[in-house]
């Protein structure tokens, strides 16, 4: 049992230490446990008893607890009268007591409480947490991910295919940036909805909602910049270009190290603290497979021009008449039919869709079935 809903925090367990089930104070600097330098300190032990599957502790415990031990940041005493989070959790111990990574996802009271109440009403809710995670990842990882690639490596695919006057590129970026800031607004909102604030969190303990903020502002600009573009061929249009691929890489980039930390946090405990799981590969294949990818079509981009895509040509009979009879003249037009390397870059898009909509699938059942 810990009184926050964050790292940082002070711990009380009902501990089997050599045998003998007690009950000890500990501390939790980050998310591991350290011992304090008095674990019994303030704790007043009334019955404990184990039943060979589970363990019961009745105890009471001082008003102004002290959990100060001989580590860097050791606290003050804490004062249990005030408001605050309760957090259960149930996990391994080492043989002297000492508390490791908890192995099943802490309950988390509704709300701040106090010690003296007569019981807590109900454990947080984490479907505004899920939801807000859900569409995150979707936005960031499958959506926006698809869109930047499309903008930025598939221009000058499918040139003799305009839908309605627009290139291919445009019909597939455009919906899918719209549907990704939609997606993001969405859970913005959610999470404001369920913290009522900037964070529960500090940023010293976690910072994904500061780099979450800003992923977002840079995500609003985008569309705000689209809006005011210059027309192509105009000085100004090249500036445009740069400043809206810069943003858009720095915002994706931002999204998916704020997702990391996110999926850490206490409130969704996704990736387990620093007790490395699915979750947190899955996340390191999606960093992998992308920058592969940025590597693979930029040098693709380089070296294909040098080797010519397909060009279509068209001869037209042109008849004139001079003093001399009728003269016929043939003109030579050459069209390109298909940009350089384009087999294999349609090959690639397809690729990175699946994975990259595979990798988030994944993400996304684990946000699902974590409790």
């Amino acid at each position: 049992m810990d009184f926050s809903f964050q790292a940082k925090t002070g711990v009380i367990a009902c501990v089997d230490a050599q045998n003998t089930v007690d009950v000890l104070a500990s501390y939790n600097p980050s998310y591991y446990s350290t011992a304090v330098d008095n674990p019994k300190e303030g704790i007043t032990v009334l019955q404990t008893g184990a039943d060979g599957t589970h363990l019961y502790c009745q105890f009471s415990v001082q008003s102004n607890k002290s959990f100060r031990g001989s580590f860097a940041g050791s606290p003050a005493n804490v004062d249990l009268n005030n408001p605050l989070y309760m957090v259960l959790a149930y996990g391994p111990a080492t043989p002297n007591g000492i508390l490791r990574k908890h192995s099943t996802a802490p309950l988390v009271s509704s709300g701040q409480v106090r010690l003296t109440d007569v019981a807590v009403s109900g454990v947080a809710n984490k479907d505004y947490y899920k939801a807000h995670a859900g569409l995150m990842v979707g936005a960031w990882m499958f959506l926006a991910s698809v869109g930047i690639f499309t903008a930025r490596y598939y221009k000058p695919m499918w040139p003799g295919t305009k839908p309605c006057g627009l290139p291919v590129w445009f019909h597939i970026h455009r919906p899918i940036m719209i549907l990704a800031i939609s997606a993001a607004i969405a859970a913005f909102v959610l999470i404001f909805v369920q913290v009522r604030a900037w964070t529960a969190t500090p940023v010293s303990v976690n910072p994904h909602p500061i780099i979450g903020i800003i992923a977002f502002g840079l995500g609003l600009i985008q569309p705000i910049m689209a809006i005011f573009r210059p027309h192509p061929g105009t000085a100004n249009r090249p500036i445009f270009n740069w400043a809206h691929r810069l943003v858009g890489f720095s915002a994706h980039i931002l999204a998916i190290a704020a997702i990391f930390l996110g999926l850490m946090m206490p409130q969704m405990n996704v990736l387990g603290g620093r007790d490395y799981g699915a979750a947190f590969w899955i996340m390191v294949a999606y960093a992998a497979f992308h920058v592969l990818w940025l590597i693979l079509l930029q040098l693709i981009d380089w070296i294909a021009p040098l080797v010519g895509g397909g060009r279509r040509t068209t001869t037209m009979q042109m008849k004139t008449v001079n003093g001399h009879g009728t003269v016929y003249e043939e003109t030579v037009i050459q069209e390109p039919v298909k940009a350089p390397a384009s087999t294999l870059k349609t090959i690639l898009w397809f690729t990175h869709f699946i994975v990259v909509a595979g990798l988030t699938i994944a993400i996304l059942v684990l946000i699902g079935i974590s409790t």
